[in-house]
This record gives structure tokens, C-alpha cells and sequence, in this order.
């Protein structure tokens, strides 16, 4: 099936031939995430959520769902990783300016001075305030 929608494009859409690969690399990346998943791989499909970058996936919105679905994944069945993964998202959220979020997931794991951090930058006082006098 994908190598008839490449040659439909090579074919009568040669300007966007990148572009259509592109995509179906996205798509068979996370139907492996999703099948590793799906099949209690749940640690290997952690890792393919966690691959996913902001060059692959344009959508920052769908790319923090990605990673959010990592913490899911780790949250509910490999508890061990929670800290480490949560860790890692918390801080590629940062990267893409989702600081709001990344701060939550700090907050999370008690990493109360980072939370603070990112949430001073995106001026969510309250935010920081309510975290200060927690920690």
C-alpha cells in the first residue's frame, strides 16, 4: 500500500515526494510505538514515543502528546522508569517552549526549582508562587 501511494506521487506529484515520505515515516514510526504497546512492549514503545523530535513531528502540539503518552505509558506500567521518563519529557517540553507543562511534570517528580524556572519564564506567577511555598 505505501509503495503504491510513493509511486502515485512520484508519478503525478514529483514536487511532493518528500513530503509524502516524510509522513509515512512519521506514521510507521508511531504505529510502532502504538504496536509495541498494544503487545505490552511497554518499555520499547516508551523509547519510540521518546525518539520522536520537533524536525520529524511540526506539530508541537502533537509532538508533546507523543512524549505525554510516554509518561502514560510508564505511569501505568513500568512505574520503575516514571522519574527517568518523566524527566525527559519535562525537559524536551522545555526545549519546544511548552513550559506550562513542562513545569507540571517537574512538579511531579519534585523537582520544585526547575518547575519554578519554567514557570518564571512563561510568567506564570501564580504558578511559581504556589511551587515555592511548597518546596
Amino acid at each position: 500500500m505505501w509503495g503504491d501511494a510513493l509511486r502515485v506521487t512520484k508519478d503525478h506529484m514529483a514536487h511532493q515526494l518528500q513530503d509524502i515520505s516524510d509522513e509515512l515515516l512519521r506514521n510507521k514510526e508511531l504505529s510502532t510505538a502504538e504496536l509495541l504497546a498494544q503487545n505490552g512492549a511497554y518499555s520499547r514503545a516508551i523509547d519510540a514515543y521518546l525518539k520522536f523530535t520537533k524536525e520529524e513531528v511540526a506539530d508541537l502540539d502533537q509532538l508533546a502528546e507523543h512524549w505525554n503518552q510516554a509518561v502514560r505509558l510508564a505511569s501505568e506500567h513500568v512505574r520503575p522508569r516514571l522519574e527517568e521518563v518523566t524527566m525527559a519529557v519535562a525537559r524536551k517540553l522545555a526545549e519546544i517552549k511548552k513550559n506550562e507543562a513542562a513545569g507540571q511534570l517537574f512538579e511531579s517528580i519534585n523537582m520544585f526549582k526547575e518547575a519554578i524556572d519554567l514557570y518564571v519564564q512563561a510568567e506564570l506567577w501564580e504558578h511559581a508562587r504556589r511551587v515555592a511555598l511548597k518546596a
